[in-house]
C-alpha cells in the first residue's frame, strides 16, 4: 500500500506532462464539480472494523504474552536474540493484518499512524535480535522499548475509536 501511495504522485505527474492536448473549450458553466472529495471504495463499519482489528490483535497479544512467558528471564545473548526475534515476528503479522482492514475513512489515518509506529518498533526489535553482544542488546533494546511505548499509545487511540476500550 505504501508503495502504491508513493507511486501515485509520480503517475499523476507523468500523466499531466504526457503532452496530451489541452481542451480547446472551457468547461460549461452547468458542469458541477463535487464540493468535497469523498473517499471511494468499500469500508467496514466501525463495528466490523473492531471485529477485524480484534481478530488481528488477539493472536498478536497471545504471541507477545508467549514470548514474555518463554523468556521471562533473559540471561544470555541468545535468549535476548530469540525473544526479540519473536516480538519482531509477531509485529510483522500484526502489521500485515492491520494493513488488510478497510477501516472507515475517519479511522484510517489512526490505523496508518499505528502501522508506521509499529513498523518502527519492528525495525528496532529486529536490530536487537541481531545484536552481537549483551551491551548492544541493552543499547538497542532501550530504543525498541521506547518505540513499543509509542505503539501502545497509538493502539489505544485506535481501540478507543473502535469502542474496544484501552
Amino acid at each position: 500500500m505504501r508503495r502504491t501511495l508513493t507511486m501515485l504522485p509520480l503517475v499523476i505527474l507523468l500523466l499531466g506532462c504526457s503532452g496530451a492536448a489541452a481542451p480547446s473549450t472551457a468547461p460549461s458553466a452547468s458542469a458541477s464539480a463535487p464540493s468535497a472529495a469523498s473517499p471511494s471504495g468499500s469500508f467496514l463499519t466501525v463495528e466490523r472494523a473492531a471485529v477485524a482489528y480484534s481478530a488481528v490483535a488477539d493472536p498478536y497479544n497471545a504471541a507477545i504474552d508467549a514470548a514474555h512467558a518463554r523468556y521471562a528471564t533473559r540471561d544470555t545473548l541468545e535468549d535476548h536474540q530469540r525473544y526479540w526475534g519473536l516480538l519482531a515476528k509477531a509485529d510483522k503479522a500484526f502489521i500485515d493484518g492491520i494493513k488488510k482492514i478497510a477501516f472507515p475513512p475517519d479511522l484510517q489515518e489512526k490505523a496508518d499512524v499505528l502501522i508506521r509506529a509499529d513498523t518502527a518498533f519492528q525495525k528496532r526489535a529486529r536490530a536487537v535480535a541481531r545484536a552481537r553482544s549483551l551491551a548492544e542488546v541493552i543499547s538497542l533494546s532501550a530504543a525498541a522499548n521506547d518505540a513499543a511505548d509509542v505503539v501502545t499509545a497509538k493502539a489505544a487511540l485506535l481501540r478507543k475509536d473502535l469502542d474496544l476500550g484501552y
